[in-house]
């Protein structure tokens, strides 16, 4: 399967109100052809004693036409069903990042061509260069975590979820081997007490890692003022900047975890996935897909398309019996070795699910209003959130 064409798009001015995060069947068309037999006539054996008449001359037969073909001969050829037309999409995705995994697997499997889709991925490292995309018209559909949704819609953007990716938390605060961790027993927030004075690399300023990050520091008692962030873009640059040393600690998530804890001898030192930090960070979806409003109304098919895609494309990546064919789409997009990449996507395929759970989403929206990204009373109800050809996504 031919990998699409990918490009990174340059990132149309913000809008002052983003932020956010992070063959065929040959049918063989066997014509039965019988063979068609034919016989000679036999010799009849005629006794001397036995006189044989010969035949009368007749006159040859007149010629006739053949015989006019009927339904019950030979039937008529059905048409076959029109293919569906198909249709573009344009989709922004983290370079080789764990969150897009159903999308890479759907690219280089055909689901998303089975499904009338020509995607286009748009390599986008960051959470608000996502939502800029997205709000400006650039691309159809950004990969984002609600809250990256959320925040700008109460500032007068009109973003809706159209499909949840995954139903679990993504982050771990990953730090350098010799970094000290005198706390790392401590219970939550005493682990956090140990981010004083580090250099932590963070997608972009404003990214939902950023905004976590600050609400860990405020519950160790801690602010701003204690660290400095660094913005060091997406999976990839992130690495490489832990690598040169340049960040002591990074906001990490797949395949940034595998790579940072066994290439590069990072330390774990709070790890979402586990259940540790604030309970609130472990209700909520860790990705969902986001358009404008007005996009998805005006072109259901092509998101229902998507949707539908998604479907199948996460119930493929669950299933052990394709673990093959899912680290070779993975790969094709991360360069993983493959034990690497067996080990992180049987550690979370799990968490994939086209589910969005609307008790997560109130949890979230209170704690946007905690820390004063969205202003009391600014929030939105699960069902206006979510486009209504959603629906059946959303558990309440």
């Amino acid at each position: 399967m031919s990998r699409s064409l990918r490009r990174t798009t340059a990132i149309l001015a913000a809008c002052g109100l983003v932020i956010a995060a992070c063959g065929s069947d040959d049918d063989s068309d066997s014509v039965a052809s019988s063979d068609t037999q034919t016989t000679d006539a036999e010799d009849t054996a005629v006794e001397d004693n036995v006189t044989v008449t010969p035949p009368e001359e007749t006159s040859p037969p007149e010629e006739t036409s053949p015989p006019e073909e009927t339904s019950a001969q030979e039937p008529e050829p059905t048409e076959a069903p029109a293919e569906i037309e198909p249709l573009d999409l344009t989709l922004g995705v983290f370079p080789g990042a764990w969150p897009n995994i159903n999308d890479f697997v759907a690219q280089e499997t055909g689901i998303f061509e089975r499904h009338g889709l020509n995607v286009e991925m748009i390599d986008l490292a960051t959470g608000p260069d996502q939502i800029n995309a997205v709000a400006s018209g650039s691309i159809d559909l950004a990969s984002n975590a609600p809250a990256n949704f959320m925040i700008p819609n109460s500032r007068g953007q009109d973003l809706v979820g159209v499909v949840n990716v995954i139903n679990a938390p993504l982050y771990s605060w990953v730090a350098q081997g010799d970094w000290p961790t005198p706390n790392a027993d401590e219970p939550y927030p005493g682990p956090v007490e140990d981010f004083r004075g580090a250099n932590i690399g963070i997608t972009g300023l404003g990214a939902e890692v950023h905004l976590f990050t600050q609400a860990l520091l405020r519950d160790a008692g801690l602010s701003d003022d204690d660290v400095t962030f660094i913005a060091v873009g997406g999976v990839a640059t992130g690495v490489a900047a832990f690598e040169a040393g340049q960040t002591d600690i990074h906001v990490a998530f797949e395949p940034a975890q595998t790579l940072l804890t066994n290439q590069f001898d990072g330390k774990i030192m709070l790890d979402l996935r586990a259940g540790e930090g604030p309970e609130v960070f472990n209700q909520v979806s860790g990705q969902i897909r986001g358009a404008l409003r007005s996009s998805v109304e005006s072109e259901p098919e092509k998101f229902v398309r998507y949707q539908d895609a998604t479907e199948e494309v996460i119930e493929f990546i669950r299933d052990p019996a394709n673990l093959d064919a899912v680290i070779d789409a993975f790969s094709v997009y991360t360069g993983l070795e493959r034990d690497l990449a067996q080990s992180l996507i049987e550690s979370n395929r799990e968490t994939l699910s086209p589910i969005y759970s609307c008790v997560g989403h109130d949890a979230l929206a209170q704690f946007e209003v905690d820390v004063e990204q969205i202003p009391e009373g600014d929030t939105q109800e699960c069902d206006e959130f979510f486009w209504s050809g959603a629906d059946r996504f959303l558990e309440r």
